[in-house]
């Protein structure tokens, strides 16, 4: 071949690869400048009038960084030889109009004018194509030129200049992430729960051929979003960021709960039987005075067997959910009480007053229950996780600090690399779906705790101590936006969540001086009805005598009860913060009609009760419950009177919730 036609040839080919290379990289910069000018579109919906103020300040910020990265990619633009100058002017028309939207913001923020990067490098998160192939160019640290910049260890490339002009120095391949087993035993919830949520989404993605490498890209920042600060500061002080503990604070709002003894004794501080019951345990001692008189004083002891798989369980949402059956069962037993004996003594054999048994028909008050589980993963935790995390401080922060900033971008690409090759795998795709998830989730938190948390971990001096506080801090101001959103939230979905009817079955077996006998009684719970905001319980019951004794008239049939009552509830400032436990007042009618009375001298048949009670929330858990009750006649006599009923009573799921809770809250 001619020796001028192929040096023509050499220099066609590279003329068009350098051309080409030049197309590509535009693209790749308009194609970032849509991604950036989405997200802007998204903040700009956002109303910042209903943030609190931190929050707020960090969305104003988050909006001109976003604003600064576009400018950086427009100046691009302009500069770029192969742009047509009709082009360039409607890109510096643009860039005018977003830098006075940074002035305008700055502004507000109270800050003088952030500018964007210098020259025609694109931002922090914008693809370049160079000789090292796809990657994020480092965001120079302010007041250090490029010479300046400190070197920072990572685990893939060793030391090298934050430009890259410094030869990486080789270190040996990175271990192979396993997927058999969570190896991240001491990971938090919110993360396991982000990549779960990650690998089912993957999975159903990529069986409709719509997997999106860019979304895992996305979610894997969430998660070091999650990770970074328990790797800082330690496990202890990581439940700053996690939601958890608040993920129970219904359960203190909760008044359906049947904890004393049945409407039936004398002692009962209610005249009407509510269907919820506790979880773990119950324990009331209730007093029943008539004209200053003692006349009962009765214990009850009550719980689920929800309680044994749940000491086995770590995840209590887990043993609730796994075992159904049990936790719609509530048990209690109650006991009269001698004085001289110490309180607990005298919770024996002789002493058993009765003893019932609940099957709850339909609905669901717990805080484990699915319905209000699905109401805080879908509708709470996300919006509180995106103040904290996409509009939070906790982003700003990582991205200031060398090491970290390096450590995210380097560990991205790979991540989403094996990730994508484990999803693609063959041996992968003849699991079963739910084998697949589990091992795409143990991967997910294994490559995490691997090449992040253990590398900051064995590095704790590339973060510099006054980083260390300011991580710290970060955490605590954010802390206070979490706590009242969260309550915000909780209180808001709680007024839909408990609207829900509630309906139990209770079996009670009466041990009874005169006759034992069982009462059989359908207790049901009503909130959305004609009487909204009061709540409206009612209950029919139907007793029998296990061995009627003739000579005192009795039946087979005992008697039947009906009872109707109106409970209201007023919020209270007095309790600890996140206690939503309310005062509670009710109006309770109750009839009852006891067939033995019929044609006894001195006994009336039909009883009636009308009833004014009112509980008053004390301490974590235990309330006080006072109530005066009128009667037209009482089982044994035709008097009509006037009694007063108090107590206390303890619900201890209401307890464990605002002890984990005060973890978090001094």
């Amino acid at each position: 071949m001619n020796r001028k036609i192929l040096i023509v040839l050499i220099f066609t080919v590279l003329f068009g690869f350098s051309i080409s290379s030049v197309y590509a990289q535009n693209d790749s910069r308009l194609a970032e400048l849509d991604r950036i000018e989405k997200e802007i579109d998204t903040k700009q919906q956002m109303n910042p009038d209903e943030m609190p103020a931190l929050v707020r300040k960090a969305h104003i910020q988050n909006l001109i960084r976003k604003y600064n990265e576009s400018l950086a990619i427009l100046d691009a633009l302009v500069k770029a030889s192969d742009v047509t100058e009709e082009n360039k002017r409607v890109y510096r028309a643009k860039a005018k109009q977003n830098k006075e939207f940074v002035s305008i913001l700055s502004e507000n923020l109270g800050v003088s004018v952030v500018s964007p990067p210098a020259g025609d490098d694109p931002p922090a998160d914008a693809p370049q194509t160079g000789n090292g192939g796809t990657q994020k160019p480092e965001v120079k640290p302010p007041g250090k030129s490029v010479g300046e910049t400190k070197p920072v260890k990572t685990p893939e490339t060793g030391t090298g200049g934050a430009t890259g002009g410094d030869t990486a120095k080789p270190t040996k391949a990175p271990p192979q992430i396993s997927s058999s087993k969570n190896e991240f035993e001491n990971a938090i919830k919110p993360l396991v729960d982000r990549a779960q949520r990650l690998a089912a989404d993957a999975i159903a993605d990529s069986n409709r051929g719509e997997f999106d490498p860019q979304r895992v890209g996305g979610d894997y920042n969430d998660m070091l979003n999650l990770v970074i600060p328990q790797s800082i500061l330690g496990d202890q002080d990581v439940d700053l960021v996690s939601l958890e503990p608040f993920r129970y604070l219904p359960e203190t709002a909760r008044t359906d709960k049947q904890i004393g003894s049945s409407a039936s004794t004398t002692a009962s501080t209610s005249a009407i039987d509510k269907p919820g019951f506790a979880s773990f345990l119950g324990f009331a001692i209730e007093n029943g005075f008539v004209e200053q008189n003692v006349q009962d004083t009765v214990l009850t002891l009550s719980t689920s067997p929800i309680a044994l798989f749940s000491l086995t369980e770590k995840d209590s949402v887990k043993a609730y959910n796994n075992y159904p059956f049990f936790n719609k069962i509530g048990l209690s037993a109650s006991f009269n009480i001698n004085n001289e004996n110490p309180l607990l003594a005298n919770a024996t054999r002789s002493q058993l007053r009765e003893y019932s048994v609940r099957y709850r028909l339909f609905g669901d008050r717990s805080s484990r229950a699915p319905a209000l589980q699905e109401i805080w993963d879908n509708e709470i935790a996300p919006k509180i996780r995106k103040l904290l995390l996409a509009e939070g401080e906790l982003r700003a922060n990582i991205q200031d600090v060398d090491y970290l900033r390096k450590l995210q971008l380097d560990t991205r690409k790979n991540f989403v690399d094996e990730f994508t090759v484990k999803l693609n795998d063959s041996t992968f795709k003849t699991l079963s779906a739910e084998d697949q998830k589990k091992e795409l989730t143990n991967f997910i938190l294994n490559f995490i705790k691997s090449r992040v948390y253990d590398q900051i971990r064995a590095n704790p001096g590339e973060i510099p101590a006054e980083k260390v506080s300011i991580f710290r801090q970060s955490i605590k101001d954010l802390l206070e936006v979490q706590k009242k959103t969260v309550f915000e939230d909780v209180q808001e979905k709680l007024d839909k969540f408990f609207r829900e009817p509630l309906g139990t079955f209770a079996y009670i077996n009466h041990r009874d001086p005169l006759g034992n006998y069982s009462q059989f009684k359908f207790l049901a719970e009503l909130n959305n009805g004609f009487f909204a905001p009061l709540k409206l319980t009612f209950n029919a019951g139907l007793s029998m005598y296990h061995k009627p004794n003739l000579m005192m008239n009795q039946k087979r049939i005992r008697d039947f009860d009906f009872a109707l009552s109106f409970e209201g509830k007023k919020k209270v400032s007095y309790t600890e913060s996140g206690d939503l436990s309310p005062i509670t007042y009710s109006f309770t009618g109750r009839y009852q009609r006891l067939l033995e009375n019929q044609t006894l001298a001195g006994r009336k048949a039909d009883i009636l009760k009308a009833q004014f009670l009112m509980n008053f929330p004390i301490f974590r858990g235990f309330s006080l419950p006072v109530s005066v009750t009128y009667s037209n006649a009482t089982e044994t006599e035709r008097k009509q009177g006037v009694r007063v009923n108090f107590g206390i009573k303890l619900d201890t799921d209401k307890l464990f919730t605002m002890n984990n809770v005060k973890k978090l809250i001094p």
